[in-house]
């Protein structure tokens, strides 16, 4: 008999995930890949696995947890690069597949080590460094990208694509250890989904400026996960991951407003 815990998180993950991927693939087609990845960028996926987490576990299980998050954003903005790369040549099937074979085998070698958490803060920062500088050239301005006609059933399209993933990545996540539920929790699923809906829509270089804009924005993601891991034995598990959803909120808030000050500066 399946748990209905297991069920309850599985719904609660398929309807955010899902939701969150249909607005940031609206919001790119209207206003701009900076838009779409401040959205596509925000915990979605893993705000859902963190609050049936914190159901079934103490304070200590999700500040390991929160490690194993952190390998994993490293892992994501290599993916990130990795297809922003391969969009510009290839389909999207090659390119999103290529991307999340590279995720796996990082967190796979990754995970080899025992981390601890200054130690994964300083490969984020070594491989943020690297991925923020080699995806420069790729993030073109903000304007919105080519209009495309929408089917009726199109949104719904969307939301199966999302719920595939989801329903394929739940079932791997869940296994033994805080490290190992972190690592996966943090799993790209939304930005997976994102990619696989975006990138037949408006072609690969317009898809992959998403990514390309996406990296500062991970750099938030990967900090609130450092937060919540130092603050939650003394805050408590609820509002240290409030606290890790408002970092989140926060830091693309500010990216946003930062590049609306910049757009509106006179000369």
């Amino acid at each position: 008999m399946l748990d209905w815990m297991f069920l309850a998180g599985l719904l609660f993950k398929i309807i955010l995930t899902s939701g969150i991927v249909v607005i940031a693939s609206l919001a790119v087609e209207r206003s701009g890949p900076l838009l779409g990845a401040l959205i596509a960028s925000l915990p979605t996926a893993a705000a859902a696995a963190y609050i049936i987490l914190a159901v079934e576990h103490d304070e200590q299980f999700l500040a390991t947890s929160a490690v194993g998050s952190l390998l994993a954003s490293a892992s994501t903005a290599i993916f990130s690069l990795i297809y922003m790369f391969l969009a510009q040549r290839q389909s999207v099937l090659p390119s999103l597949g290529g991307a999340l074979l590279v995720w796996l085998a990082s967190a796979l070698v990754l995970r080899q080590y025992a981390w601890t958490m200054p130690g994964v803060i300083v490969l984020n920062i070594v491989v943020f460094s690297f991925t923020i500088i080699a995806s420069a050239p790729y993030r073109r301005g903000g304007g919105p990208l080519r209009a495309v006609e929408r089917a009726r059933y199109d949104l719904a399209l969307r939301a199966a694509t999302v719920t595939a993933f989801v329903v394929i990545v739940t079932s791997l996540s869940y296994t033994l250890g805080p490290f190992l539920s972190g690592l996966f929790a943090a799993f790209p699923i939304a930005m997976s989904s994102y990619a696989a809906i975006l990138h037949p829509r408006v072609g690969g270089p317009a898809s992959a400026s998403v990514y390309a804009h996406a990296q500062i924005p991970l750099v938030g993601f990967a900090l609130a996960f450092v937060v919540m891991h130092y603050t939650i034995l003394s805050i408590g598990t609820w509002w240290a991951l409030l606290l890790h959803l408002s970092i989140c909120l926060a830091w693309n808030a500010g990216l946003w407003l930062l590049r609306e000050h910049s757009v509106r500066k006179p000369a």
